[in-house]
């Protein structure tokens, strides 16, 4: 039997995507060993009680906590004395966890050990309030999945925890923007006589920690709460269908930060793709997380958008966000936008001064000489009329089309473009447009309202006559092209995007990396992010060694394997 292409299509589609790219499953901690009688037999009372009587268990981790930080303070910083007080103050999170305590608001007191027991985040955040959040020890988590092979953690003293928003929402359209749903965090545990302070700090912001007076490196567990992220909010799943029926997810337009916003820290904005969803940059983040220079001055940022709509009309999305963000953090450091494939295309407008040149191409009159409806009209204007954001400091383009992609005019592309539904109010857009406008309709493509697909076609009216506009000289820019391994530069190709097409003169770099298209998670091209983000930020290149380091956690976070 063979299959119309409609269904095979689809089905290549579903196929495409049963790879899970995380995947969280519970384990038992395993005990450090080579510690006291007394500790062990405190941590086998604590996971002995855990379940059924949390409350008695959280008494006996703090008995655990306090004989360890009392080795501590005595300078005891052997690798198995701050391991066991790492893993006893694991226990006593997850034990305020199970008992469903507030230890936030009011002291809570601990019967089993007469205990007075206080939590308070290191540096205060208004807009969080930590009652709201489950800590969940990542000690407690078997991370996996395609874009978890590897896993980036820092030693040092402290439990790494998740902190997950107990009212998350239920799907996936959740409103990230506005609240750190998940959080990347390390808990502490001190006493004075039988009155313990849990301290909650944020490991994004710091790498050291002070106990009792002594200063300590930082553990931290920069994965887990990622992979929490992609498993419980299943963010891939808006790829396609955010592709095929833009219209019902328009309220998944959003900028997003993956970190509370630190104002001493250079904002990095990615932009995803067609069919794509911020999700495929997690190898991305992952292997930079793991750069500790990086994490001192970056922040990661995403813009998650339906890939259905024509990319002009995404990229003023973008910049209401950017407007947005500015009007909250007026004094943000300059932005480095990351674009992948279609992605790329609108950060270039986000370069570009486009006058209303644009506009007179495709209604040969002038803005103020085109008589179209006020409702209709603005959506044009931020779409066809924009100048560069003088936010942005650095863009790097990665697979992008700058001059269209021949698949958009394919038979597999047109066939693709006809399944995608046209918003409604781009058709009506159309139908406004179609009756005013004399200039041919053909020449217009407004037979239908255009998808993101058509607006990717190298004869594409509005792709043509971006390409005749500079870019700003403002910005530096810089290109990272896939070849597919085959070294045929410059007649190569990532297998959708050519290179006559992703090539930009004036770049303040280009480099080629055996990729397919996918070319943000190729290791090569992440060091190359990594290279460049190092000297925007004024730091050395880093060592060849570091390098290697980098380019190993990008294949194993992509599932390439070591």
């Amino acid at each position: 039997m063979i299959l119309p292409s409609r269904y095979l299509l689809w089905c290549v589609l579903a196929l495409a995507g049963c790879s899970p790219t995380a995947t969280v499953r519970q384990r038992t901690p395993v005990a450090p060993t080579g510690v006291s009688e007394n500790v062990s037999q405190d941590y086998r009372e604590s996971v002995r009680l855990a379940k059924h009587q949390p409350l008695v268990s959280l008494g006996y981790a703090l008995d655990a906590v306090r004989l360890l930080e009392a080795r501590l303070a005595e300078d005891d910083r052997s690798a198995a004395t701050v391991s066991a007080y790492n893993h006893a103050v694991a226990r006593v999170v997850d034990a305020i966890d199970r008992a469903e305590i507030d230890p936030w608001s009011t002291a809570v007191q601990v019967p089993s050990g007469n205990y007075s027991l206080r939590a308070k985040l290191a540096h205060a955040e208004p807009s969080i309030h930590p009652s709201n959040y489950r800590m969940i020890p990542t000690d407690t988590l078997e991370i996996g999945g395609k874009y978890f092979k590897h896993q980036v953690r820092q030693d040092g003293l402290g439990a790494p925890i998740a902190m997950v928003s107990k009212h998350q929402g239920l799907g996936i359209k959740h409103d990230l923007s506005e609240s750190i749903v998940y959080g990347t965090a390390t808990a502490v545990v001190s006493f004075q006589g039988r009155e313990a302070e849990l301290r909650v700090i944020e490991s994004l912001r710091t790498d050291i920690v002070s106990l009792d007076g002594k200063t300590y490196p930082l553990a931290a567990d920069f994965s887990t709460p990622l992979a929490l992220l992609l498993s419980h909010q299943h963010v891939e799943k808006l790829g396609l269908v955010r592709l095929l029926v833009p219209d019902r997810y328009a309220d998944t337009a959003r900028l997003t930060r993956l970190q509370l916003y630190d104002p001493e820290r250079i904002p990095v904005l990615m932009v995803h793709g067609l069919d794509s969803t911020p999700a495929t940059w997690t190898p991305m983040v992952n292997a930079l997380r793991a750069d500790p220079d990086l994490r001192k001055r970056y922040q990661y940022w995403v813009f998650s958008y339906p890939s259905g709509y024509p990319y002009p009309y995404s990229a003023s999305l973008l910049r209401k966000q950017l407007d947005s963000i500015n009007t909250r953090f007026p004094r943000h450091k300059p932005i480095v936008l990351l674009g992948h494939s279609m992605g790329g295309m609108i950060d270039r407008l986000m370069l570009t001064d486009s006058g209303d040149s644009i506009w007179k191409d495709y209604f040969g009159k002038s803005p103020a000489e085109t008589r179209i409806p006020g409702m209709y009209r603005k959506g044009l204007e931020e779409s066809l009329i924009f100048d560069h954001r003088k936010e942005i400091g650095r863009t790097i383009f990665i697979s992008t089309p700058h001059r269209g992609s021949d698949i958009a005019i394919s038979s597999f592309g047109r066939m693709f473009s006809r399944l995608v539904r046209a918003p409604t109010f781009l058709a009506n857009t159309r139908d406004a447009v179609i009756s005013l406008v004399t200039l041919d309709a053909t020449a217009l493509n407004l037979q239908r309202a255009p998808s993101s697909i058509d607006t990717l076609a190298p004869n594409n009216r509005f792709v043509l006559a971006v390409n005749k506009l500079p870019i700003t000289r403002s910005i530096p820019y810089h290109s990272i092209i896939g070849d597919r391994g085959r070294g045929d530069t410059p007649n190569s190709s990532d297998g959708v995007v050519p290179y006559w097409s992703s090539h930009l003169d004036g770049a303040v770099s280009e480099k080629i990396v055996p990729s397919n298209h996918s070319a943000h998670q190729n290791p090569e091209a992440i060091a190359e992010v990594r290279r460049i983000l190092r000297l925007h930020a004024g730091l050395g290149a880093g060592s060849s060694s570091s390098d290697a380091h980098t380019k190993r956690i990008a294949r194993e976070s992509n599932g390439e394997g070591p």
